[in-house]
């Protein structure tokens, strides 16, 4: 964190990338460095760019390392929720599919919500993939009263295209 400090405080580009589309905010999102990633975040570092490998963003990474407080740092920062990586998955969809309850929460309790039936790049929603890889807290989570309305929008249009 010092030396990241010491190279914004010299006015380097916090959205420098490598070759392979990979910034600062990237890399300190995947290792859970929250102290950069505030850092970062404060000299307005693009919050919603993505490698150009996976199309993960720093959201993405957050997820999977269950950082709720790095998710919290990026989503005040007006992450996007909706985002989709290469293989097609948002941040919500990555984390019902690896069983990152803590993550769902953080996600989910977020004011204005999240869209539980934003489908991913095979046409399921984080609830179908959370049941689908057996992981029975994050979909008990999808199915919170707070994401009930959702819920049950989605099951009309099923019942509307079937």
């Amino acid at each position: 964190a010092e030396v990241v400090g010491t190279l914004l405080a010299a006015k380097a580009d916090a959205n420098a990338a490598t070759v392979d589309g990979v910034t600062p905010l990237l890399i300190a999102s995947q290792f859970s460095q929250r102290v950069c990633v505030k850092q970062l975040l404060e000299v307005r570092a693009a919050v919603d760019d993505h490698d150009a490998i996976n199309g993960l963003t720093a959201l993405m990474y957050a997820v999977t390392t269950q950082q709720t407080d790095i998710i919290d740092l990026l989503l005040d920062a007006s992450a996007s929720l909706s985002k989709m990586s290469r293989s097609g998955k948002s941040a919500l969809h990555l984390a019902a599919a690896e069983g990152r309850e803590r993550a769902v929460q953080a996600l989910c309790a977020r004011e204005g919500g999240i869209d539980v039936t934003q489908r991913d790049a095979t046409g399921k929603t984080a609830l179908g993939l959370a049941l689908a890889n057996g992981h029975d807290g994050c979909a008990e989570l999808l199915r919170a009263p707070s994401q009930e309305q959702g819920l049950e929008e989605e099951e009309e249009r099923r019942r509307a295209t079937a």
